[in-house]
């Protein structure tokens, strides 16, 4: 149907109401519609079949750890991470299936790190005027619980680990939006003061006046944390039981020795995060090729967020190579995709057949449009297949083990078709790639032709929360 005019006409507006109350089967829609949940509908014909396969994996990395809750917080990539390395630390010392590393004490250094890059950025960026779009894009979201891969290494690299034990959560890592509310008030504010004086650039006075504005902020950043957070330990005696109730041998754990959290990290953790590598697949852009984001980071001075952009086949092989070998993976998604902890797309969703409309897209169109991103990172422990391409993934979430998924521990059901469409990331050990894959990582993205860096607003720069 088509007016061959710009504007909404009268007559357009009576012609669409004639022919929609003239079905009945829109009508019958809108009886159904108006009364009922749109989310609540959405589910195809297929759901019994679909829920009588869950949680049927042939493959389970091991040990099944207590699924971790990061609460009312953005912090789930570290979870991940941290779920990824603990899975080993269980493993080496058979502590019990839910201990846990200290996400809190990640969750501080993390923070102060950030809020000290982000204002480095804010200074290089002086001369730009404010209402541009990278100040803008500085200045929005500052302080962001979310992150990625590398952003995890560049902490634990610099300030190491300790247990959950010696520093656990507070009010404030458990329910972060009071705190980021503050921290993005002081960042703001500063941000401004340090435009205001160095902006011109006029002598060493001004810059001298602009590192101070910067040495008070990192002063008041820290108190801020300390106050909400706990003060972090500098050093700590680890005493830990395993399964039996014993206590961790003497050689790991001496007794009444002290550790820095990087000692404890370097030595007795059993991860060294430069065996891992991140991978992409992002139509959008060539593949085989490394990327990174500009202006994305949390640490200053530390390594750059890097990707290797792959098919998503090549992605898929990594990840059930790494099952194969008992490797839990961490993985970023666009959650919003998720029903009720399952993610199984076509059998599950069933939007468009209910108000007869055609929305599909491709994952290109979806990221160029900003229809999808990716939200949320989790950890994939299983598969239902270790020979051929498997049709479910096993997912271990770090939201609790209640509610809807309290029948499985926490534990979510993640279909092929499903890591096709909205799965981005996936982070593996080297030695579980491809032989392609494998060769472009030897060479590492200092030495290819180059590296292209995307906008600081790019899909790829999402933050997992």
């Amino acid at each position: 149907m088509s007016t061959g005019s710009k504007e909404i006409s009268k007559e357009l507006i009576d012609s669409l109401c004639a022919e929609f109350e003239s079905d009945p089967q829109q009508k019958l829609m809108q009886n159904i519609l108006t009364k009922n949940e749109l989310l609540a509908l959405r589910v195809s014909r297929d759901r019994t079949q679909v829920y009588a396969n869950p949680h049927q994996f042939l493959v389970q990395v091991t040990p099944r750890t207590k699924v971790s809750d990061q609460k009312s917080s953005g912090r789930c990539w570290e979870f991940a991470a941290h779920n990824v390395i603990r899975r080993a630390m269980i493993e080496k010392f058979n502590l019990p299936l839910d201990w846990e590393f200290s996400q809190s004490f990640f969750f501080f250094w993390d923070k102060f790190e950030r809020m000290n890059y982000n204002m480095l950025r804010i200074i290089d960026t002086v001369l730009e005027p404010c209402d541009s779009r990278i100040v803008q894009h500085l200045l929005s979201d500052p302080t962001c619980d979310g992150g990625q891969w590398d952003m995890f290494c560049n902490i634990v690299a610099k300030h190491g680990m300790v247990p959950k034990a010696v520093y656990p959560e507070s009010v404030h890592s458990s329910k972060t939006r009071a705190l980021n509310t503050v921290l993005k008030r002081l960042f703001r504010k500063t941000a401004m003061r340090i435009r205001t004086v160095c902006y011109a650039r006029a002598d060493d006075d001004d810059m001298d006046t602009c590192h101070s504005l910067l040495d008070t902020f990192r002063k008041d950043v820290y108190c801020i944390l300390c106050k909400t957070l706990g003060t972090p330990p500098n050093s700590f005696v680890w005493k830990d039981c395993d399964k039996a109730g014993k206590m961790i041998p003497p050689a790991y754990a001496p007794v009444d020795v002290e550790m820095t959290p990087l000692e404890f990290y370097n030595k007795v953790v059993p991860f060294d995060h430069r065996d891992y590598v991140c991978l992409i697949n992002d139509p959008r852009n060539s593949y085989n090729w490394y990327y990174t984001v500009k202006y994305l980071g949390n640490v200053e001075g530390g390594a750059p967020v890097n990707y290797l952009n792959t098919e998503i086949e090549e992605m898929k092989m990594a990840v059930q190579t790494s099952l194969n070998n008992n490797q839990a993976v961490w993985f970023g998604c666009d959650v919003a995709k998720e029903k009720n902890g399952v993610m199984l797309d076509d059998q599950l969703d069933d939007t468009d057949a209910l108000l007869n409309v055609d929305m599909t897209m491709t994952k290109e169109e979806r990221l160029l449009s900003g229809e999808s991103l990716m939200t949320h990172a989790m950890v994939i422990t299983g598969c239902d297949d270790q020979l051929s391409e498997p049709r479910f993934y096993e997912v271990e979430n770090s939201w609790g083990a209640e509610g809807n998924k309290k029948e499985t521990g926490g534990y979510y059901c993640m279909s092929d078709t499903w890591f096709s469409k909205w799965v981005y990331e996936v982070v593996v050990r080297k030695e579980h790639l491809p032989k392609g894959i494998s060769r472009l990582i030897e060479k590492g993205p200092e030495l290819m032709v180059g590296v292209t860096e995307l906008p600081p607003w790019d899909p790829m720069g999402s933050l997992a929360m």
